[in-house]
């Protein structure tokens, strides 16, 4: 098997396993979205060494969801939340 085919069946891996750990509603269900930005990430370069423009374009904006989800799921929830100030009576 060659390097590239294993780029396609990690990628094609990774997109599945994510889908399943979001399917399954686990507590791990938030690292669908790091898995899906690994996914989108093989399958970039694997349309780019195949010369499927179409492919690295899909998975360009897909890697961008798949940032906002990972921004929505996992870091955002640990930041700490601004305290609005009283207001005085």
């Amino acid at each position: 098997m060659s390097a590239l085919q294993y780029l396609e069946a990690a990628s094609a891996t990774l997109g599945v396993l994510g889908a399943l750990l979001l399917a399954t509603r686990h507590r791990w269900a938030p690292w669908a979205w790091v898995m899906w930005l690994a996914s989108n990430a093989g399958w970039i370069a694997f349309g780019i060494a195949t010369q499927h423009w179409g492919l690295v374009a899909q998975n360009s904006v897909f890697a961008a969801t798949s940032g906002i989800g990972v921004w929505h799921w996992l870091i955002r929830p640990g930041t700490p939340k601004k305290k609005k100030p009283k207001e005085s009576t």
